[in-house]
């Protein structure tokens, strides 16, 4: 009963953070830890401008359920899955690698 819920006596002082508006059709965002939490939201809000998306993550099923997710709720169906362990340097090399390797078939 004694308990002050901190965000009952802040929120009133902080008013409501707007997304910015912006055309990011022509764009590519690779969101590292997009799985879930602050890169979940920076990759869904990426989506939502039109960036084209990819959510680097160390979980494949994991991966693929926030693509599901983003694209429910964007309507951006440019939002692909890669696997990127960023503390392995062996998945970092791989990761690079089938980067490269997907520039060059693109052109």
């Amino acid at each position: 009963m004694n308990r002050i819920h901190l965000n009952l006596v802040l929120a009133p002082l902080y008013s409501k953070l707007a997304m910015p508006e912006a055309d990011l059709s022509s764009k590519l965002a690779i969101v590292t830890g997009a799985n879930s939490g602050v890169g979940f939201e920076a990759a869904r809000a990426l989506a939502q401008m039109g960036a084209h998306v990819i959510l680097a993550c160390r979980n494949r099923s994991r991966a693929e359920d926030a693509k599901k997710r983003i694209i429910e709720s964007t309507g951006n169906f440019r939002v692909e899955v890669e696997i990127l362990d960023c503390a392995s340097f062996t998945s970092v090399r791989a990761f690079l690698s089938r980067w490269k390797e997907r520039e060059l078939r693109q052109g």
